[in-house]
């Protein structure tokens, strides 16, 4: 049944002045129109009506509110398992047991992408609709994460990839021709320590040397050709030194790109300090950076394999504040308790968020954040 659209004469009687039958399509139609959508038109269509809505979270959504942590169990068979930042708990709802044996490298939309090491291969995932894609061997192996620009079910979806050395990145893209891998950054990994992180930015790929320099790559994947501009340059050696350790992360803020950083240094076995700045890119041309002193109604969730800006208010029922940043990382666990936490950039604070149950940090805890 088509629904109305009305509106009030001056007397105020309503009166019908046409008909709309956009929110009466068939579940089945609607998803089709969703799958060839990328991710910035999916925002629109969930907006139109209830029913477009409710497809839209049916397809990609996990069913519980998000963000949460995934994170691996040392307890239950090491299977993989959802942490809740509100309720400082394990959520019941696990993957299936033939994830087991793989580590998460990338999630979008309800995707997780899953490397299977000993094997050799990757997989996108979806554990709610029990489907999956495999994703063609990639130049290098193992890979420490990847970033979609949509899941598997749009048309011309492009992934990238960074390996653990952090050598090389490559860009994927499946078109009639078939699935194209095309490597590239080696002489920037090579002059700069590699690469530490990676994320889509207006259409293009921004890669994070270990020396802060960030470099945005335009690449052409139909004529397998690609241009590099750096975007910031060097800073003094960021790696590790005695005593402390730096972690950074490129974060997309609404067309905004963004650079946040962690320091962590351990004095004894009782005391740590740490230190956190954010710094956003406030001129292309002049390739300058500014300190964040603020960000208004969003939250951030970096890690090292997603990194990611939510409105706050959105998600302010699960737990979500304002203006934090939320870490979540494997490799300083035993170093520091401060390896998941919550830091306000307003107060200055930071807030540890203890995982009930612990986890296993042989593998990365990745942060299951909104569909976009």
């Amino acid at each position: 049944m088509a629904s109305h659209v009305s509106t009030k004469s001056e007397e105020g009687e309503e009166v019908v002045v046409g008909q709309s039958v956009w929110a009466d399509l068939p579940s089945e139609l609607l998803e089709r129109i969703v799958h060839t959508l990328d991710p910035l038109d999916r925002v629109a269509v969930r907006l139109v009506c209830a029913s477009w809505r409710a497809t839209c979270v049916r397809e990609f959504s996990f069913p519980f509110e998000i963000p949460r942590l995934l994170i691996r169990r040392p307890d239950r068979g090491g299977e993989l398992a959802f942490f809740s930042v509100k309720d400082g708990r394990i959520l019941p709802f696990a993957l299936p047991t033939w994830l087991r044996a793989s580590r998460c490298c990338g999630h979008i939309a309800g995707w997780l992408v899953m490397a299977f090491d000993s094997e050799r291969r990757i997989k996108v995932c979806n554990p709610v609709l029990c489907r999956y894609a495999d994703i063609p061997y990639p130049p290098m192996f193992p890979v420490s994460k990847m970033v979609l620009s949509g899941p598997p079910t749009c048309h011309g979806w492009v992934a990238a990839a960074l390996g653990r050395t952090g050598m090389m990145i490559a860009l994927l893209q499946l078109d009639r021709q078939g699935t194209r891998w095309m490597a590239m950054g080696f002489e920037e990994a090579k002059q700069h320590g590699g690469f530490r992180d990676m994320a889509l930015w207006r259409g293009d790929l921004c890669a994070l040397c270990h020396d802060g320099a960030v470099f945005v790559f335009h690449s052409n994947l139909g004529l397998r050709t690609v241009s590099v501009s750096q975007l910031r340059d060097p800073e003094h050696a960021l790696g590790m030194s005695r005593g402390s350790r730096w972690q950074l992360y490129l974060v997309d803020l609404e067309g905004a790109l963004m650079l946040v950083r962690k320091r962590y240094e351990s004095m004894d076995d009782k005391h740590v300090e740490w230190e956190v700045e954010v710094k956003v890119l406030a001129s292309l041309e002049k390739r300058s950076w500014e300190h964040v002193t603020e960000i208004p109604s969003h939250a951030l969730f970096v890690g090292s394999v997603v990194s990611e800006a939510v409105p706050a208010a959105a998600y302010a029922a699960s737990g979500v504040r304002e203006g934090c940043i939320y870490f979540a990382r494997r490799e300083v666990e035993a170093v520091v308790p401060s390896a998941i936490c919550e830091y306000s950039i307003e107060e200055g604070d930071m807030r540890y968020l203890p995982v009930a149950g612990r986890h296993n940090t042989d593998v990365e805890p990745v942060w299951i954040t909104p569909f976009i």
